[in-house]
C-alpha cells in the first residue's frame, strides 16, 4: 500500500491521524510524508530560520527511519505568525513522544531528545505512552479497567487526583518491573 501524508506543519500530521500512521507502518505501507511549512518566520529572531527542519530531519535520522525506507520531505511556505520557541512530536507503533525548544539549544538536539524520548517509548513494554497515560485518567475513572506506562507523569498523578475529587474514582498504581499499571479499582 502506497500512502501520502500531507502535513501543514512538522508536527501536525501526528496530532491529526497519529494512530492511522502507525498502523499503516505496522502494516508495511510505503509512506511519504509532506510536510508544507516549517514555519520559520513564526520563530523567534534568536533561532535560525531552519530549526524546525532540522529538528523534523534529526528526529527521523535518530529513530533510523530513513534507512529504513520511510520517505520525508518537507515543502516551505513563509507564515508570519508570532511563536516562543519551536517543538517537534513525533508518532511510531502507536506512541508518542515530544521536545521543545529553548533559547540556546540546537533544533539538532530538540530533534535528538525527541527520538531519544521515542526509543525509550518503543523499547517499553508498557501499552500507552506517558503522553496518554494522564488523558486516559477520566475515561478510567468512568468506565474503569487499566493499563500500563513506563512512567507515571505530573500531568497523570494530577488527572488521578481530580478525578477521585469530582467522579469519587479510586485510582491506584502499582510498579512492577519498572512499568507502572494504573487501574480503576472496583466497587468504587
Amino acid at each position: 500500500m502506497k500512502v501520502l501524508i500531507l502535513s501543514p506543519h512538522t508536527d501536525d500530521a501526528e496530532l491529526g491521524c497519529g494512530a492511522s500512521i502507525a498502523r499503516m507502518v505496522e502494516e508495511g505501507a510505503e509512506i511519504l510524508w509532506i510536510v508544507f511549512s516549517i514555519a520559520e518566520d513564526s520563530l523567534p529572531r534568536h533561532l535560525p530560520r531552519d530549526t524546525l527542519k532540522k529538528e523534523f530531519m534529526n528526529a527521523l535520522g535518530c529513530l533510523g527511519l530513513q534507512e529504513a525506507g520511510y520517505v520525508a520531505e518537507i515543502l516551505q511556505e513563509v507564515s508570519r505568525l508570532p511563536s516562543t520557541g519551536s517543538g517537534i512530536t513525533l508518532w511510531a507503533a502507536g506512541k508518542g513522544a515530544s521536545s521543545l525548544g529553548e533559547r540556546g539549544l540546537p533544533a539538532e538536539k530538540v530533534g535528538q531528545r525527541a527520538a531519544e524520548e521515542m526509543e525509550r517509548e518503543l523499547c517499553s513494554p508498557a501499552a500507552v505512552d506517558v503522553h496518554l497515560a494522564d488523558q486516559l485518567i477520566p475515561y478510567l475513572a468512568l468506565a474503569g479497567g487499566s493499563y500500563s506506562v513506563r512512567e507515571i507523569s505530573l500531568h497523570t498523578k494530577t488527572n488521578i487526583w481530580t478525578a477521585g475529587q469530582f467522579m469519587e474514582a479510586k485510582i491506584e498504581i502499582r510498579e512492577k518491573g519498572g512499568v507502572f499499571n494504573i487501574e480503576r479499582l472496583s466497587g468504587d
